[in-house]
């Protein structure tokens, strides 16, 4: 079942147009990756889904009820976290959830039950002047799931945190909604850090979404390759061409697969060809799709070309 849904969700500013005819699908309890690079409109549709802006044409549909006529009753379902934290520096962490809980009307318990879902009960007395960033995004998750929103916006929330850091971001995120039972979209243009946690992946390019669907479903239906090491790609690559359709990626070699393709009858095929030629290689196999993979074959040719 859906959560989210939008139909021809457009915005303009003036000439500009930000975001065209976006339909996607959220579905309840799911880690929903929204992704593509800075610019793409990610931040646009996410502030039309919280109803900080209004769309120029088409509607968001959250639960079922339309935003733009339902934007109190969605409020209390939604928690967000945008790029701007905004907490009081000279307040400890269980402080300043403390003046969001009240603003709410919560319980004071909201405060115990939000900071052990995010791991914080250790810190919640300390200031948030002597929190870490990875810290403050925790923070700052936490106080968007007061309450216990059934959705959870999260923009960007890798920004900026060291490698530890973005690690342990993508396992509190790939296990949030079992622990919190909250559907997360999440929004990044690091494709390589978010996929380790979505379920769900939705790819927007130059205001467009261009594919969406499940990870694993998109992951079997994208392109597939045969990536070979090779101390002498230019000679490898020549040779191979004009059989596999071989092409220079980097330092490696790649040779597109179609669906229906037997991996291993493949690489043997190649093997024989390169060691009948005394050409030398160091590795050869399958590529294992990433979202990076998937958004090149997702964005359209002339999109690429424009970009």
């Amino acid at each position: 079942m859906a959560l989210v849904r939008t139909e021809g969700l457009t915005r303009r500013f003036g000439e500009t147009l930000a975001v065209e005819d976006v339909a996607m699908t959220v579905p309840d309890r799911a880690v929903y990756a929204f992704v593509g690079p800075n610019g793409s409109g990610k931040t646009t549709t996410l502030k039309m889904l919280l109803g900080l802006i209004a769309p120029t044409a088409g509607r968001v549909l959250i639960d079922g009820l339309d935003v733009a006529t339902h934007r109190e009753t969605i409020a209390r379902q939604v928690g967000a976290l945008l790029e701007a934290q905004g907490f009081y520096v000279n307040l400890t962490g269980a402080e300043n959830l403390d003046l969001t809980r009240r603003l709410l009307g919560l319980p004071v318990s909201e405060i115990d039950r939000t900071l052990a879902l995010v791991d914080m009960n250790h810190a919640r007395n300390r200031r948030v002047a002597g929190y870490s960033l990875g810290m403050r995004q925790r923070l700052g998750i936490a106080r968007a799931m007061l309450g216990s929103p059934r959705l959870l916006i999260l923009d960007e929330p890798t920004n900026g945190l060291d490698p530890d850091g973005i690690a342990q971001m993508r396992s509190f995120l790939r296990d949030l909604p079992e622990r919190s039972g909250a559907t997360v979209l999440v929004s990044s243009h690091l494709l390589s850090e978010i996929e380790h946690s979505a379920s769900h992946v939705g790819i927007m390019h130059r205001g467009r979404l261009v594919r969406e669907g499940r990870l694993d479903d998109l992951r079997a239906l994208a392109a597939r390759r045969i990536r070979i090491r090779t101390p002498e790609p230019v000679r490898l690559v020549a040779r191979l061409a004009p059989t596999f359709a071989a092409a220079l990626d980097g330092v490696d070699i790649v040779v597109p697969m179609t669906p229906a393709t037997d991996v291993a009858d493949r690489v043997a095929a190649i093997s024989r060809l390169l060691i009948d030629a005394g050409l030398p290689f160091t590795g050869i196999g399958e590529q294992s799709t990433t979202l990076e993979h998937l958004y090149a074959d997702s964005v359209p040719t002339d999109l690429k070309v424009a970009a």
